[in-house]
């Protein structure tokens, strides 16, 4: 019984026309052509397996990482020395030295700035310790030899006849600096 109509159907399949073709002559065509689709498909997640493990191959590479972090470097060197071109930013002049040329001060900014968080926090620390060295230094010769100032003065008498009053004041320095 199933095998008269499996015939029966596939007579009706040859028999039935769309346009000059047969519905079977169409289905044999599509199933060709899903075929030669499917091994296009299956070439292509070949090619695509190959590229990501080349890609990852070169991603992870000693050499690429190297490049990388050189120029992500150079970069933000660059940009923190844009920035603080923009910005007119002197690292110098807000410490308070000021024996340091505005061009070069600016530019010693960018690079701190563009070298990254952990660069700038030891520089600044560097910078301040260098700074409050030469604070202590000068609290220390001003307490050596410390500055004398003496005022007289001079209180005339009161009465005729009175002696003249005269009152001498002297100070000396011991003070560090502003900050301390």
């Amino acid at each position: 019984f199933l095998a008269e109509a499996s015939d029966k159907y596939n007579m009706e399949m040859q028999s039935l026309q769309i346009g000059q073709t047969s519905v079977s002559a169409i289905t044999d065509t599509i199933r060709v052509k899903m075929e030669a689709a499917n091994k296009m498909m299956t070439l292509a997640q070949k090619r695509l397996t190959d590229a990501e493990s080349n890609l990852d191959a070169v991603t992870s590479s000693d050499s690429y990482i190297s490049a990388k972090a050189a120029v992500s470097i150079v970069l933000g060197l660059m940009l923190g020395v844009v920035i603080a071109a923009i910005g007119q930013l002197q690292m110098f002049a807000m410490l308070g030295i000021a024996a340091v040329p505005a061009r070069f001060d600016v530019f010693v900014t960018g690079l701190v700035i563009g070298s990254g968080s952990y660069p700038v926090h030891s520089l600044v620390g560097i910078l301040q310790q260098g700074k409050d060295t030469l604070d202590s230094a000068k609290g220390y010769f001003n307490r050596l030899s410390p500055a004398v100032k003496t005022e007289t003065t001079t209180v005339p008498p009161t009465a005729p006849g009175e002696p003249v009053v005269v009152e001498t004041t002297t100070a000396k320095t011991t003070d560090e600096g502003p900050h301390k």
